[in-house]
């Protein structure tokens, strides 16, 4: 899983911290410079998708269309990669809300 937080603007050449995150089943202490954290709740409306960079645009506009208000943290969990565009791909983009 990846997640963006945008400092400020968003795509093209915006700014970003970048977390990847990797589930275990239980805790680890992992060499550095990688650090255990546990994930806060993450309010989000979603698209599942197997060709996400065209999806982006779609899931932003319809978190606006129902009239949340965007936080500026985006995930993308991968559940199964071929490749862009393959139709065993399936990733969910997820735009934080509130």
């Amino acid at each position: 899983m990846f997640e963006y937080r945008f400092l400020g603007g968003e795509g093209g050449d915006a700014r970003f911290r970048l977390t990847i995150a990797v589930p275990v089943a239980e805790a680890v202490v992992p060499l550095a410079p990688m650090e255990s954290v546990t994930l806060g709740e993450f309010r989000y409306v979603e698209i599942v998708t197997n060709s996400f960079r065209e999806a982006w645009p779609r899931v932003r506009d319809a978190a606006e269309a129902a009239e949340y208000v965007r936080t500026g943290r985006e995930r993308e969990v991968y559940h199964a990669w071929h490749g862009e565009g393959d139709p065993e791909t399936r990733v969910a983009l997820q735009v934080g809300v509130r």
